[in-house]
């Protein structure tokens, strides 16, 4: 594995992290809120605060959070889908066997991107609209429920740039893919079939070398230069001498003997392919069939000395 797929393996394994965590904190909130709209009023009126109006601030937070409860689960359910398209996507990259097709991972990296989008945007609002209520604004007092109801804004906060920052990750994580298959599907779709440097393995610093080009003229054992004959002349096998009318191009003494030589020896190979079919078949000296063949006598020549006749001792 390079170093930039092992990066890459490494920033989705902390999304499917940060992604946990957004689920973590939005499902405590959720637990928060409830707790308040069953005893927040309860547990207001048992503490004696000092002044009217962090009465009423309590009162407002209480009246602001109970009507984020559908934001918070609209947060939960798209922290909660990313997540598991994360991990689906990370396990995919890992596992052999749950091998995904490229095509079909990188829409789900991007949905899951857009997930963790919307889980941003709702908690930063939500963040926005409680960051009125501050420690100094909500004053619990000895009450020790106040002071659990007063953790939600920041915990809200929180959860909003954790949000973010699994936005920001899958955003990275989803071009990277996206360039990489792109990349790829050009590589094969590449007809050139000229070698480069990369392909035979060669490092930076070294250039592609170019093969020099053949010349034009190859050497052979005629002249280009020599035209050809008009009326050659024909050389008489049986006698070895040109019978015809002598040739525009006349023959050197070099080449003549080069002609008769070469005469000869297919003469003496023209005698053997000149041999009928009925000279084959008389060395045949049986029927040819499919029967399997007999194992014939070994002979050898006659041996006079050891056909004569033996001494008597």
């Amino acid at each position: 594995m390079r170093w930039s797929e092992a990066v890459l393996v490494g920033l989705r394994l902390l999304v499917v992290i940060v992604a946990l965590g957004v689920v973590g904190i939005e499902a405590w909130g959720l637990q928060t809120i409830n707790d308040i709209q069953a005893r927040g009023d309860a547990v207001l009126g048992t503490v004696q605060l000092e002044q009217a109006e962090k009465e009423e601030a309590w009162r407002d937070f209480f009246r602001t959070v109970a009507e984020s409860q559908l934001i918070i689960w609209i947060t939960v359910a798209t922290a909660a889908f990313s997540f598991l398209v994360s991990l689906i996507v990370l396990l995919s990259i890992k596992v052999e066997r749950m091998r995904i097709t490229p095509y079909v991972l990188i829409p789900l990296e991007f949905l899951s991107m857009f997930a963790m989008a919307t889980t941003f945007g709702f908690s930063l609002n939500l963040a926005i609209d409680l960051t009125r209520f501050g420690g100094a604004t909500l004053d619990a007092g000895p009450s020790g429920d106040l002071a659990a109801f007063a953790k939600l804004s920041p915990r809200i906060l929180g959860h909003a740039i954790g949000s973010g920052v699994g936005t920001g990750l899958l955003l990275l994580t989803s071009i990277s893919a996206l360039v990489s298959t792109c990349r790829r599907a050009q590589e094969k779709n590449s007809c050139s079939f000229e070698p480069t440097a990369s392909a035979l393995g060669m490092g930076h610093g070294y250039a592609a070398v170019t093969p020099r080009a053949p010349r034009s003229n190859i050497p052979t054992i005629y002249d280009p230069e020599k035209p050809m004959p008009e009326d050659t002349t024909a050389l008489d096998i049986s006698t070895l001498n040109w019978t015809s009318a002598p040739s525009s191009w006349p023959l050197k003494e070099d080449e003549q003997s080069f002609a008769k030589d070469g005469a000869v020896m297919g003469h003496r190979d023209s005698q053997l392919s000149e041999r009928s079919r009925a000279d084959y078949d008389e060395d045949i000296s049986g029927p040819l069939g499919l029967e399997a063949p007999l194992t014939g006598q070994q002979t050898r020549p006659a041996r006079p000395w050891s056909e004569a006749p033996k001494r008597n001792r």
